[in-house]
């Protein structure tokens, strides 16, 4: 059975100034969401961010990755990925994959 990549799952740690001045949202890859051939969608965490809101809430999101061909097969529900972070230790808005 394979899985296929359909989402990176990445938490906010905290924001950031941009080279222009602008403040930006400082993204950190927290795990990965899959889809098997019967259409079960699983997610796999590598770590679970800390930073709350001021509610006390924990949000995730979930952006389709910038590097995923169409229906790109992944075996097993693995991926072996290494971060392309921007920002200055984790996805910067510039590079948020939607």
């Amino acid at each position: 059975m394979s899985s296929e990549l359909i989402y990176e799952v990445c938490g906010s740690a905290g924001t950031y100034k941009s080279q222009d001045g602008s403040e930006k949202t400082r993204w950190i890859k927290a795990g990965v969401v899959f889809k098997n051939d019967k259409g079960y969608v699983s997610m796999k965490l590598d770590s679970i961010p800390t930073r709350r809101n001021e509610k006390g809430e924990l949000w995730l999101s979930l952006f389709v990755p910038k590097d995923k061909p169409e229906s790109k097969p992944v075996q097993q529900g693995f991926r072996d990925n290494q971060d392309d972070a921007g920002g200055q230790d984790g996805f910067a808005d510039d590079n948020i994959f939607f």
